[in-house]
């Protein structure tokens, strides 16, 4: 803790200086708690990544295109089952939390009984319509379980993960994640080193596993805010998440999940897997940096009064920050190829 304690106060001098050199102007009291959560956010990301970055490349490498085009194709799947189940309750959340946390046991509350609503009447239909999906989907019986339970796991991970965005408990969900990290690796390095007998099914419980820890926990923690449902707030929550919900099917047809559905459709698993490791680099700084950025602003944001003047300085930070995410997309390529 020392050593974080340490770390902060560094990269806030650093970041002070960058804040200056952009905006013209010393950070303001909004801005000193955004890079407090942001410091915070960001350590809980890069820590996760850093341990499992190596690892997840040995796998890539050591499955080889069509084993990882498995779990490729199981992620991108998965991202489009967890639309309905999910439906946008994590941005309501949130949206909601942001602005008005004296009432954070109602919101996380509703919120958490309807996902649980959703799934449960989801569930059952998509296994029902296995057979229709797996044929438009071109993915075997077997895939397919393995695919339904990851996209349940997936729900409840990004819901709790919202819930303590909301509240801006970013140190606790950093330690969550690093935790989770940890076993991610003691996993993949049993099945890779002990077992010997690596093949996608070792990437899947080290994946699987590593969300059900971060479930566990978050449930433990949230305990006393999960039963209290309210109706209006339910309204509510849903009216904004319906936005968010189209919003995700857009995203699913625009972004990589389709794109690997129709490589497997098309092409086979082999590519599915290259174009998977590719995808896998480059989101590391495009995707989690600026959707750590967003999700920690969003809260923030919803509570103040100055959203415009917010949102444009966000834009200008975004702009100044691509330069480096731009560069370093190219280093992760020749590193990963």
């Amino acid at each position: 803790m020392q050593i974080l304690n340490k770390s902060q106060e560094i990269i806030k001098h650093i970041v002070y200086r960058i804040h200056f050199f952009i905006f013209k102007k010393p950070p303001g009291e909004f801005t000193k708690r955004l890079l407090k959560n942001l410091f915070f956010a960001l350590f809980g990301v890069g820590g996760a990544t850093l341990l499992t970055f190596g690892f997840n490349t040995l796998a890539i490498r050591y499955l080889g295109a069509e084993e990882y085009g498995k779990i490729s194709l199981i992620i991108g799947i998965s991202n489009f089952l967890i639309i309905l189940p999910l439906f946008g309750l994590n941005i309501a959340s949130l949206r909601y939390l942001g602005a008005e946390r004296e009432n954070k046991n109602k919101i996380i509350g509703t919120a958490l009984f309807s996902v649980i609503i959703f799934s449960l009447i989801l569930a059952p239909i998509y296994l029902l319509l296995g057979s229709r999906l797996q044929n438009w989907l071109k993915i075997s019986d077997f895939l397919y379980i393995f695919t339904v339970l990851y996209a349940f796991l997936l729900v409840f991970t990004q819901l709790f993960q919202s819930f303590f965005q909301g509240m801006e408990q970013f140190k606790k969900l950093s330690l969550l994640w690093i935790s989770s990290a940890f076993i991610f690796v003691a996993i993949i390095s049993y099945y890779l080193f002990w077992l010997k007998n690596f093949s996608f099914i070792g990437l899947f419980w080290s994946n699987a596993f590593r969300l059900i820890f971060f479930i566990a926990i978050a449930v433990i923690i949230i305990k006393p805010k999960l039963l209290k449902f309210n109706l209006h707030y339910a309204k509510k929550l849903v009216k904004f998440s319906s936005y968010t919900t189209l919003g995700g099917f857009i995203g699913f047809f625009s972004m990589a999940s389709i794109d690997t559905i129709m490589i497997n459709h098309y092409i086979d698993l082999s590519a599915v897997g290259l174009y998977g490791a590719y995808y896998a680099g480059f989101s590391i700084l495009t995707g989690k940096i600026l959707n750590t950025f967003y999700e920690v602003f969003m809260p923030m944001a919803s509570r103040s009064g100055e959203i415009k003047t917010l949102f444009s300085q966000s834009i200008i930070f975004i702009k100044k920050a691509g330069i480096f995410i731009f560069v370093g997309n190219f280093l992760l390529m020749w590193l990963l190829f």
